[in-house]
Formats: structure tokens, sequence, C-alpha cells
């Protein structure tokens, strides 16, 4: 197989300030490169991967949404982890900041934000493409109110960053000057959307993130942005039927491979397609641990309605309905099952009480007002740490 990439991946160039950039090529502007049949498999891996897992969700339709809510908060968990946030999956539920430690709020905020960026950008491919206007909107909603707010959100930069140390001259990687990147942010999309391109989509992916990392076109949450635009283009172009996958795990648990094999690609074609290699296990992995989950929710969902058909009776739809709410909000409180099941409080009680007792619910605030209770299992399934076998 063949796929096309510039001769040249790109140019350091001297900026005259003691210091030099890097200036990528066009990914238009290319040549014929041979993927190995190691890499070939890989994609062809990847993409089974992901057809399997399209077609356990298509089994799940009435559940999608719920698990879809869930699925983005722990893909945003693990993104801001890689940037060094001490957040845990279930503070990611978490409905207010008061609640949260004090020592975790500035972090708290920041997966908020990457929550309702991402689901903003998922929003927003209904109206429109993938393009930069979405991403510059997103990114918007990415940096407000959190680390990173006066550096200019939702606006590509007119300053030069860079990656890792104190200033550009001693610095990691430094990406274009400002002046460059609109216009490579404008190429970029274009290679987005050009169809005449003969590369395999997740290939296309795969140099997505690599070209927007390499660009760095914001100040800040370039990271963050750059493995959103994985899960958006995958999902625009119908490889994902869904938005449910969270490759930022992976990402999360290689980090310095990650970040190396996105350093080392800018160097030859060689260590390009050892990123586009790892792409694959990034996809292949993510894919098949996500379907694998997706089975054991169902049996875990169906095994649980059973159970609360049995002990329940009258009240098994009001039972059913609160299990099903729980896919979306794990953590949960009697007034908040009041207003969203339009119970009275003595049956958002009751509801509770019998969901304790079945060993669905632990109450984690030891506080007999206010108490929250927990959907402890499905955090566990949905953080990794267990394994659901009926």
């Amino acid at each position: 197989m063949t796929l096309h990439h510039p001769s040249s991946l790109g140019t350091s160039i001297d900026s005259k300030k003691g210091y030099s950039y890097f200036l990528p090529e066009n990914l238009q502007e290319n040549t014929d490169i041979s993927l190995p049949w190691a890499v070939i498999k890989k994609i062809e891996e990847a993409g089974s991967a992901l057809g399997r897992l399209n077609a356990v969700l298509s089994t799940m339709p009435d559940l999608c949404q719920l698990f879809l809510f869930a699925c983005i908060r722990v893909e945003a968990t693990l993104s801001s982890r890689i940037e060094g946030t001490q957040t845990d999956i279930q503070d990611a539920f978490v409905k207010k900041e008061k609640d949260i430690p004090q020592e975790k709020k500035t972090d708290f905020a920041e997966v908020v934000a990457c929550v309702r960026a991402l689901e903003s950008a998922i929003n927003e491919l209904e109206n429109l493409p993938l393009c930069n206007r979405l991403i510059m909107n997103t990114h918007k909603i990415l940096l407000s109110q959190v680390r990173g707010a006066k550096k200019e959100p939702g606006e590509f930069r007119r300053g030069q960053n860079w990656i890792r140390g104190s200033r550009p001259d001693n610095a990691l990687f430094v990406p274009p000057a400002h002046q460059y990147v609109p216009e490579l942010m404008g190429e970029l999309e274009k290679f987005i959307h050009d169809e005449t391109i003969a590369m395999p989509d997740l290939v296309k992916a795969a140099l997505i993130h690599y070209q927007f990392e390499t660009i760095h076109p914001f100040l800040d949450g370039n990271g963050r942005m750059g493995r959103m635009l994985i899960v958006l283009y995958l999902y625009s172009k119908k490889i994902l039927l869904h938005p449910i996958v969270y490759i930022s795990r992976f990402f999360e648990s290689h980090r310095l491979d990650y970040y190396k094999k996105l350093d080392q690609a800018r160097r030859s074609q060689d260590d390009l397609v050892e990123w586009i290699s790892f792409f694959m296990d990034a996809v292949t992995v993510t894919a098949t641990e996500v379907s694998e989950l997706t089975e054991q929710l169902l049996q875990y969902r169906a095994d649980l309605r059973d159970k609360l058909s049995n002990q329940l009776r009258k009240r098994t739809a009001k039972g059913h309905a609160l299990l099903d709410l729980l896919f979306k909000v794990p953590l949960i409180t009697a007034k908040e099952i009041c207003a969203t099941l339009g119970v009275t409080t003595p049956v958002a009680n009751a509801l509770l009480h019998k969901f304790v007792d079945l060993d669905i619910l632990h109450e984690i605030t030891g506080q007999r007002r206010n108490r929250v209770f927990l959907f402890h299992y499905y955090m566990k399934l949905l953080e990794g740490d267990a394994a659901y076998a009926a």
C-alpha cells in the first residue's frame, strides 16, 4: 500500500531571535510512501475493531445517549489528565463545584470545560462540517473560565509558543511562527475534506492529529483540542456511528510513547510510519475495550432490570427508569430523582433505600441530609477497574 505524504516533512527556520521553529509541509503536497505490511495489518485491525464497536452499539440504541454522556466525561477526564490534572473520572460527574475538594477545584473546572467543549462540538457537527470555525468555537469553550482563559480562547495565536522548556531557545519543540498558522490551518481543513486523496480514513485521522499538534495553532489547549479532533473526525466520517470511544485512555497509559512518537514523526517518513502504527494500536485497543465494556453494560443492565422486577413489583417501572438514569448520572440525590422522574420525596427515598439494599447504590457522604448516592460498580467499569461477568 502507498499513502500520500510530503517527501519533506518540514523545514527548520531560524527566527533570528536565537531559536529555530519548525514549519511543516502541506499534507496535500504529497508523494508516495510505502507502508510495511505490518502497519497495513494494523490499519485493517483498527478498522475491524471499530466495525465491531459499531455493531455492538447498534444493539443498544436506547442506552447510546446515556452511555455517550458518560463516555464524553471519561474522555475529557483522561485527556485533561495527560495535561497534568489530578481529577478522577468520578469527579467529572459531580454537578456542583462546591462538592469538589478545594485542592481539586481548578482541575475540576478544566475537566468541566473539556466536557462542555466536546459536547458542543458533537452538536455543532449536526450543522457544520469539521472546519476551522468549529475548531475555534470548541477551543473557546475549552479555555473559557479556566487556566488559559487569557490566552486568546478561540483565536489562532498571534505569538510564538513552544513545547516544554522555559523559553523557545531551550524548548523540546518550537512550532511554526504565528504568521504561518492561518494558512497552515486552512491547508489542514482542506486536507480533512479532500476526498481525492487515496488514503484510509484512519491514516488521515493519524495525520490530522500529527499535523494539528505540529502546528500548535493556539497558545494553550492544543493537546486536548487535538485529541478531540480524532473523535470528531471519526464521527464526522461515520467510521464511528456514535462518538463513543475514549482514545485518551490509551494515550494516557502510554504517555511517554505518545509524546515521543509524535515528536519523532517530524523527523522522517519512517518515523511518521511509526506514529501511524502507534495510532492504530491506540484505535484497536480503545475500540476493543469499549466494545467489551458495552457488552458488559448491556448484560449488567439486563440482570439489574430482572432483579428490580422481582423486588419492586408495583414500582418496577420507576425502578427501571431510575436505573437508566443512573447510566447517565451515576451520582444522584433524592432531589434529583424527584425532579427527573417526577416522583414524590417518599417514593424517591424508597427507591434509593431498595437500590442500596440490592447493592446497586452506595451512599458516599455519610450524612443524614443532602446525601449523595454512587452507582459504584458502573463507575468501576468506566474506570477500567472491574469486569462484569453474569
